[in-house]
Order: C-alpha cells, then structure tokens, then sequence
C-alpha cells in the first residue's frame, strides 16, 4: 500500500472524525459551481464515506461502511 495513508493501524483505531464543506468561497467569493469526487481506493478499508447534505459537503471518518458498490463517486457537480 502506498505510503501516503500513513502507517498501517487496525482499522478499530481510526479515529472518529466528520467534516463538513460548506459555505465554499475562493478569496472571499463564493463559489458558482463546486465539485467533489469520493474516490475510495481497492485495498484501502471502508471506513470513510462522503455525501452531500443540504448543499454541503460532508465526510465522515472512523466507521465501517457496509455495501460500497462504487469506488469512484460524483458528489457536486458544476
């Protein structure tokens, strides 16, 4: 596995973390049309999961996600 995940832990020991994106400005201008890909690489456990909710951009860290059929996924688009 590549280096940039870090090193290798349980996955049971990923830390529970959520962010959300919202309100997207670019040197203080809004944003006209955001975009996001999730991509959730083979080999790599399901325990992220990104969605938007209310126009907002919300990644969840720390619990499994069960069923992940697409490992590639749009989520805004312009």
């Amino acid at each position: 596995m590549p280096d940039f995940y870090g090193r290798l832990i349980p996955v049971e020991q990923i830390p529970k973390v959520t962010v959300t994106f919202g309100n997207l400005r670019v040197n203080g201008t809004p944003v006209d049309k955001p975009s996001a890909t999730a991509v959730y690489p083979k080999g790599v456990p399901d325990y992220a999961e990104a969605v938007v909710r209310d126009g907002q951009l919300v990644v969840r860290v720390g619990e499994p996600v069960s069923n992940r059929q697409d490992r590639r996924v749009e989520l805004l688009r312009p």
